[in-house]
């Protein structure tokens, strides 16, 4: 039997206990799209909407939200404060372009575990924090808007 090109989405979902439900799908394979990443909920909806009325909004909304807190989408404030969601499951980090909003998953050669925070002023007391996640961006000019 052929593989369907999106049994691996399908197994993501599977993997999480969800059901591959026609809205499932169709947000994961929007974001499937080199093109298509970092995108707010609104966007999402308002991309498949125009591409199929047959789905709700208020269901397309939930299972953004339900995909983003099993962790198959993840969720980052942008550099306009934006809430977006990214469909890399992988640890990573991103550069910003400051022209056109661009923005590019990237990763940092070294580690990230081995940053250590420390107070901006010695007053402070960081020593009971336990750090469990870095989130780095890095800003710049893209190559399409130098």
């Amino acid at each position: 039997m052929e593989k369907s090109k999106n049994d691996h989405l399908e197994t993501r979902l599977r993997n999480k206990n969800l059901r591959p439900t026609k809205a499932r799908m169709r947000i994961l394979e929007l974001f499937q799209s080199p093109e298509i990443n970092h995108l707010t909920c609104e966007k999402v909806v308002k991309t498949l909407l125009r591409e199929d009325a047959s789905i709700g909004q208020a269901t397309l909304y939930q299972n953004v939200n339900l995909l983003a807190d099993e962790g198959i989408l993840t969720r980052y404030t942008g550099p306009e404060g934006m809430l977006l969601h990214d469909a890399m499951p992988e640890h990573h980090h991103h550069i910003v372009c400051r022209q056109c909003g661009n923005i590019m998953d990237i990763l940092i050669e070294g580690h990230c575990e081995n940053l250590k925070p420390y107070p901006l002023s010695s007053e402070l007391d960081m020593s009971n924090w336990k750090v469990d996640d870095v989130v780095l961006e890095f800003y710049g000019t893209c190559p399409d808007c130098v």
